[in-house]
């Protein structure tokens, strides 16, 4: 499903000495993996995530994701793929504050739309628990019910991969039990998901987890090592 080989991301400054966000770094996640990148704030997670989720073309290297080589793509062409095949769970949500839940949700349609849209977006309302809710502005929400409803949003199109930045890093711990369940299922379906976070606190259903450290690949422990 992702496959990296020698990705950098090097950022330069006039007159400052080049920093590179990651570098060098090679993974492989096969198709139905739940892996966890874990390191401290600024050993280049996020911007991992991000190189792999096609919006942030690295330096140097390879990036495939999906049997396609994302940055061999046109902005067009690499924007639309992303759409298809990849959904994003952010730790600050980034819902629209003008729209209701089912609005934010259904925002992520693309060319769905629609009766074929309406029932899948009810669906996943009643997936995540927020049925009754479907008509509440994000300010009117938890911070587990707009993480509840990031996660729908980002499934409504049936990714085949799923990326998540701290998904649960401004959870409680019942609401992050609500997220660690909706990945379960994501993932019972057969769907991929690549996890971001420097949380210590195990999460359910990770096979494996890689550390990150200041770019790098620190190491790649065994199944289920946390």
């Amino acid at each position: 499903m992702i496959h990296i080989e020698g990705a950098s991301r090097v950022y330069r400054r006039r007159g400052r000495k080049a920093v590179a966000a990651i570098d060098q770094v090679d993974l492989r996640v096969e198709r139905g993996e739940f892996v966890c990148v874990r390191g401290p704030s600024g050993s280049g997670k996020s911007t991992l995530l991000l190189t792999i989720g096609a919006m942030l073309r690295p330096s140097a290297g390879r990036v495939e994701v999906a049997g396609e080589q994302v940055y061999a793509l046109g902005a067009r062409s690499r924007a639309a793929f992303r759409a298809e095949k990849i959904g994003f769970v952010f730790q600050l949500f980034h819902l629209l504050p003008y729209l209701d839940v089912r609005a934010n949700i259904a925002a992520a349609s693309g060319r769905v739309g629609g009766k074929a849209r309406d029932a899948a977006v009810d669906e996943l309302l009643e997936r995540v628990g927020l049925a009754g809710r479907a008509d509440h502005l994000p300010a009117e929400l938890s911070a587990g019910e707009c993480q509840r409803v990031a996660v729908a949003r980002a499934l409504l199109h049936r990714p085949v991969l799923l990326l998540a930045d701290e998904p649960t890093g401004n959870l409680d711990p019942r609401s992050s039990s609500a997220v660690e369940s909706l990945f379960g299922e994501y993932r019972a379906q057969g769907g991929t998901i690549l996890m971001v976070s420097h949380d210590r606190t195990p999460f359910e259903g990770v096979d494996r987890t890689i550390h990150l450290a200041e770019g790098r690949v620190a190491s790649e422990p065994g199944a289920r090592d946390t």
